[in-house]
């Protein structure tokens, strides 16, 4: 598995990924979590910026 961000892929390792959430380690030390609910992502932690990031559905409707 990897991880991109901003179409540069994120080095580092995922820790644990389950129904509810994925954790990953980047190369800093620094965790990413994204959590979810009924397998749809909702929110996006970032250790490095202590920030929650809540994240909404792309809908092909909407231009």
């Amino acid at each position: 598995m990897s991880i991109s961000l901003d179409g540069r892929a994120l080095p580092g390792s995922v820790l644990n990924l389950n129904e509810r959430e994925l954790v990953f380690l980047d190369s800093y030390g620094y965790h990413l979590r994204i959590d979810a609910i009924d397998g749809h992502p909702i929110s996006v932690y970032d250790e490095a910026d202590d920030r929650v990031y809540q994240l909404s559905s792309c809908d092909s409707d909407h231009k």
